[in-house]
């Protein structure tokens, strides 16, 4: 785990946002820029390829309704995927508030699957749609 003020290549810690089967997500501030950004810590080190080719190809997507991915870092031996930082809760977070509006709801459904259709279009599947991603 990272703690913050820890700086990886040239981005600082700032916090650990959230952590999932195979990684964490930190938040982390560009130390020359002054930009935020998400990194991601593979933990699993038989991940670890497989985590290199979900780089690769997320790199190559570019949507407004999916981050971005922005540079490949090493993190201790380990691959950190460095992407654009959108502030905020998931959709997970929304939903446990009671059913949203018709209107809403469809309008986040209609921008998740544009975005999955853009990955589609480049013979990318997203393995893990969910509300909380």
């Amino acid at each position: 785990m990272l703690e913050p003020g820890a700086v990886i290549d040239r981005y600082a810690v700032r916090a650990l946002v959230g952590t999932g089967a195979m990684a964490r997500v930190y938040r982390v501030e560009h130390t020359h820029l002054g930009s935020l950004h998400a990194l991601k810590v593979v933990e699993s080190p038989g991940a670890v390829e497989r985590f290199a080719r979900e780089a690769r190809a997320q790199a190559q997507l570019r949507h407004p309704n999916v981050v971005a991915v922005t540079d490949f870092v090493d993190v201790a031996g380990l691959p950190g995927l460095v992407m654009e930082y959108v502030d905020g809760s998931g959709l997970n977070v929304l939903l446990n508030r009671g059913p949203l509006p018709w209107a809403t709801a469809n309008r986040i459904f209609a921008e998740v699957c544009s975005g999955v259709q853009a990955a589609h279009a480049l013979n990318m599947v997203h393995r893990d749609v969910k509300p909380a991603n």
